[in-house]
């Protein structure tokens, strides 16, 4: 119960910070936006690309290594730090190294000074991974978000502030390394542990082989997940890449967004009980039906209305991602539940076995767009689709191994989630259906499918569902500690 408390208190921050700072960075981007170009915008692009890969390895799966080991002493924490702070540098290095580099391939000169700059950051990032561990281990999720929300800002009024000053990209630059530095000096002030003098190799030895391997299976995923978007432009063109990428964003926005925010608080919780793994069956199972319960019925939602969806909101010009949508929609019902079983490997520290399945997965995934690329986009999304639908069973069915549980006891387990979404589906369906025959526009049809439905799930919910109806209310309105 202490756990189960600890852990719907750190979602609700999680939450709460989730959706503090996206205001915050919409509202920081459109006043931006208004000072700057999109030049400058464009020339911060592309440094992210070369600084979002470096920073795959500047974290070096350390974090998630102090989150998962329940005994680490304060020596032992000290020499992490410490290797921390050379892996941090050695990024610099790496990132002055390829500056000159990256940006004759862009052609862009500039592009090296703003590398130069924006690698800063790493060091910023390297003194916080242990401190920001031991607060995520603690479940301290609400100073996390305290300290999220006040970079943002400090850091966003700092970059206004230059733009308005006439300093042009070198406002984004210095943005993103403020915000950075304001975290790491706000995380120090407030967080009362500190590093000895001390380093014994041995003590980065006993936490090496889990970090490793799960930098190789973030830098595997990496690669897979922007394969797609990289071969889709080189073979089919920008209008392709355009669809696809509009498609895929608007499927993964809300799922990101519920599945991230609950797999960040679950890793810490399922660490403290990974030698139990009947507890670790029901809070995992638990975990996934509250995931199921927002994401199931919101993915057949889109599917059912995404003709009056893409058409009404977006306009004509993109009725060709309205199958694009409804092909996703699917595979983003099967990924809600699947984003969660990367917290098995980690709590378990298994994370040799990750690394593995994610050679294999990665593959598969890559060699299947490269096959589906003579279909056009149309191909490359059925293609897609169709390797996550058989891999889908393999996802689950190795880590289950873990902690002794069965696909279909998961399946058991999300019955009633199942249930109560495909009799809001074909409510929507059978409705819109005869709303299309006698010709009405598409905004009524939407306006009243997402009501309908809406109702349906409710009414469905509460016949068939109640017990996690009544268990998410009341983990709501229990309030935050």
């Amino acid at each position: 119960m202490v756990i189960e408390q600890k852990f719907i208190s750190g979602v609700k921050w999680s939450a709460i910070s989730r959706i503090a700072l996206q205001i915050t960075q919409i509202l920081i981007t459109v006043i931006l936006a208004r000072l700057l170009v999109p030049d400058d915008f464009g020339l911060l692009g592309m440094a992210v690309v070369f600084t979002s890969f470096v920073t795959i390895f500047n974290d070096f799966g350390i974090g998630s290594a102090i989150i998962q080991k329940q005994n680490l002493n304060n020596k032992q924490l000290s020499s992490i730090f410490l290797f921390n702070i050379l892996i941090g540098f050695f990024m610099v290095l790496i990132s002055i190294i390829a500056a000159p580099i990256i940006a004759e391939f862009f052609n862009q000169p500039l592009l090296t000074s703003v590398i130069y700059i924006m690698s800063l950051s790493f060091i910023f990032i390297s003194v916080c991974i242990v401190k920001n561990s031991l607060l995520i281990k603690d479940f301290n999720f609400k100073k996390i978000t305290f300290l999220e929300l006040f970079s943002t800002i400090f850091s966003g009024v700092f970059g206004i502030i230059l733009a308005f000053m006439g300093y042009g990209v070198w406002s984004l630059v210095w943005q993103n390394v403020s915000m950075n530095f304001i975290y790491a000096i706000l995380l120090w002030s407030t967080h009362n542990w500190m590093p000895e003098i001390y380093f014994n190799w041995r003590d980065i030895r006993s936490i090496i082989g889990f970090s490793s391997n799960l930098s190789g299976f973030n830098l595997l995923n990496y690669f897979s997940r922007n394969a797609d978007r990289l071969l889709i432009g080189k073979f089919l063109g920008m209008t392709a890449l355009g669809y696809y990428n509009f498609a895929y964003t608007l499927m993964l926005y809300p799922l990101s967004n519920i599945s991230s925010v609950l797999s960040r608080v679950m890793f810490p919780a399922l660490s403290q009980i990974q030698h139990d793994n009947a507890k670790f069956r029901l809070f995992f199972l638990k975990s996934t039906k509250y995931i199921a319960f927002i994401s199931f019925p919101m993915m057949l939602g889109l599917f059912a209305l995404a003709d009056e969806f893409i058409l009404t909101i977006f306009g004509e010009k993109w009725s060709q991602v309205i199958l694009l949508i409804k092909i996703l929609s699917i595979v983003g019902l099967i990924q809600s539940i699947e984003s969660t079983v990367g917290t098995i490997y980690l709590s378990k520290g298994r994370t040799g076995w990750m690394f593995l399945w994610g050679i294999f997965e990665s593959i598969l995934v890559v060699g299947t767009i490269v096959i589906s690329l003579r279909w056009g986009i149309n191909g490359v999304v059925i293609g897609y689709a169709i390797v996550n639908v058989f891999l889908a069973y393999f996802t689950f069915a190795i880590p289950f191994k873990l902690i002794d549980l069965k696909v279909i006891d998961l399946i058991l387990s999300l019955k009633n989630e199942i249930a109560t979404s495909l009799i809001m589906f074909f409510v929507i369906i059978i409705f819109t259906s005869i709303q299309r025959y006698y010709l009405l526009p598409g905004n009524i049809i939407l306006l009243s499918g997402i009501s309908i439905g809406a109702l349906t799930y409710f009414i469905a919910t509460i016949k068939l569902n109640n017990t996690t109806y009544r268990e998410l209310k009341s983990h709501i309105l229990s309030g935050v500690k």
